[in-house]
């Protein structure tokens, strides 16, 4: 139960909850989720990798919020920007 006047979540395992997000992100044909890595922990949601347009980044978002359980979703996505390398996080 949460505290008042917040909804309650079902609690759901975190591998349920990645299965969905990764199929609702490979389901969608405008997004390329070859470049999107996804990972959860304790319901919320880490989405990192490359999209080509800010358009694809709340649509990356809005999708990976819709499965039962997600408490939160961090959205780490980036534009690509053609021409320029895909930098990692260490940066290398």
């Amino acid at each position: 139960m949460g505290f008042a006047g917040e909804p309650d979540i079902p609690v759901r395992a975190d591998e349920q909850i990645l299965e969905e997000v990764t199929a609702g992100l490979a389901a969608d044909g405008a997004l390329d989720a070859s470049r999107i890595e996804v990972s959860v922990a304790d319901g919320e949601v880490r989405l990192t990798g490359f999209v080509d347009t800010a358009a694809q980044t709340r649509e990356a978002e809005d999708r990976a919020a819709r499965p039962l359980g997600v408490r939160h979703v961090r959205n780490d996505l980036r534009i690509m920007v053609p021409g320029e390398p895909i930098a990692t996080e260490t940066g290398h």
